[in-house]
């Protein structure tokens, strides 16, 4: 219910997977060759990032992938499948005869991985859509309990000899790849608590202050990594010219480090426990192995600050054990930060108001402004020179070059401008028509497929 398609995503799917080259073929009961079932990129849903100041935080700019720790795209570009997440489309008759009966009762929780290593999962990356994303860190931390349980609770089908649903052993037929993907995402999710145990035992054994600081930073490269990418991206660009495109992405990514370093004490927390506890429900207890809250009930609950406090806790006690016991300022601040994280996380989790905009005239000038100066791009280059028609793109760097070529997209975006410059005042309606009409003619003797121009 939280997954968005846009108009004619599911056409762009079925053609996808009706292909001859993707019709899937069974044998050993997986599928073997081509792919039963496809995972289309996900993108988070613009309206979910905005809620709040940790949906923003979480969602990044609207329409980028929320799903890229699964790195199914870097699987299907080196060994041809990829990660189902579960959202796509899948070919029924395949799904049938594959899983039907395939695993025990009760005690698959998260299924997306089990299904895509046996169907021979595919992304289709250049189909997207939008998912909505958790509003708070409390709701985010139950989703990544129960995707980390779900994880566990999946190991058991890795092995050599699984168990169906009637109790009989057989031989797992799925690939060494698919094995791999089930523990790589274990691996990733340990990462984090053993982060933190790295972080505490140069503390505990009394390690010099530069031993403690290395360690410190080693425990915490997972983390301040894509920052470090940030940072060498923006002095890559440093010489060029540029607006939105790299300090936008370096503020989100120190915002996100930031946050992951004050988190880290009670993520390693919630991952322990989802570890322990589906690894003592799928030994011991077979009870409540498919306990699960939706992402909708979990958003729907009202979070006061007393119970951010009570549920992390723990992060407020290692901060404090951190500020009381270490010496290196490191280390303290380190401290401080946890002790904080309660109240950081409730405050990023309080939905935003209702931004209204009402710009002053000295804002209105400068819109205009902008847009006079967008205007002026058309009123350059979309001349009688190019047949009225604008061109694909001007280029500045790293040398100056106009592209004397254009597309259905250029022209119908050049005609809203001539229409929103008369709008403006930029232009009056004589230009317009001239502009338009000058247009329209030269559309009209372009080469057509069914009356659709090339792109």
């Amino acid at each position: 219910s939280d997954t968005r398609l846009y108009h004619g995503a599911v056409n762009d799917m079925v053609r996808a997977m009706l292909h001859p080259a993707n019709k899937p073929e069974i044998c050993g009961g997986i599928v073997k060759k081509g792919h039963g079932i496809m995972q289309p990129r996900m993108d988070p849903a613009l309206d979910s990032t905005s809620r709040t100041r940790f949906s923003m935080l979480l969602g990044g700019a609207g329409g980028s992938d929320i799903y890229s720790l699964a790195s199914y795209e870097t699987y299907q570009s080196l060994f041809g499948e990829g990660i189902f997440c579960g959202k796509g489309i899948f070919d029924t008759d395949a799904f049938y005869k594959v899983l039907n009966h395939a695993f025990p009762e009760e005690t698959v929780l998260s299924h997306d991985l089990l299904e895509g290593a046996r169907l021979n999962a595919a992304a289709l990356t250049d189909i997207a859509l939008t998912d909505s994303i958790p509003k708070n860190p409390l709701s985010f931390f139950t989703r990544s309990h129960r995707w980390i349980r779900g994880d566990v609770q999946a190991l058991k089908f890795s092995g050599k000899y699984v168990t169906d649903e009637s109790g009989n052993k057989t031989e797992n037929k799925i690939s060494p790849l698919s094995r791999y993907k089930l523990f790589d995402n274990l691996r990733r999710e340990l990462s984090v608590p053993f982060s933190l145990i790295s972080i505490l035992i140069p503390i505990v054994f009394g390690c010099g202050r530069l031993v403690t600081a290395l360690t410190v930073l080693f425990a915490l490269s997972p983390i301040l990594t894509p920052l470090l990418f940030s940072v060498i991206r923006l002095l890559k660009s440093a010489g060029r010219k540029f607006y939105s495109g790299v300090m936008p992405g370096l503020f989100h990514s120190l915002l996100n480090a930031a946050f992951s370093v004050a988190a880290l004490p009670y993520n390693a927390l919630i991952t322990s426990d989802a570890v322990i506890r589906a690894a003592y429900r799928s030994l011991f207890s077979h009870r409540h192995m498919l306990q699960w809250v939706t992402a909708s009930e979990a958003d729907s609950k009202k979070y006061g600050v007393m119970l951010y406090i009570r549920k992390m806790l723990f992060s407020f006690l290692a901060g404090a054990a951190m500020v009381i016991l270490t010496s290196g300022a490191l280390c303290r601040i380190l401290g401080i930060i946890w002790v904080l994280f309660p109240f950081i996380a409730f405050l990023s989790g309080k939905e935003l108001a209702p931004h209204k905009i009402n710009p002053s005239k000295s804002e209105k000038a400068v819109i205009s402004k902008y847009a006079l100066d967008m205007w002026h791009f058309f009123e350059d280059h979309a001349t009688q020179a190019e047949n009225n028609l604008p061109p694909d793109n001007y280029q500045l760097s790293p040398s100056e070059a106009v592209a004397h070529r254009t597309s259905p997209t250029n022209i119908g975006l050049y005609l809203l401008s001539c229409l929103a410059a008369c709008d403006f005042g930029f232009i009056d309606s004589e230009e317009l028509y001239i502009r338009v009409s000058a247009t329209l003619n030269t559309v009209k003797k372009l080469a057509k497929w069914r009356g659709h121009l090339y792109n």
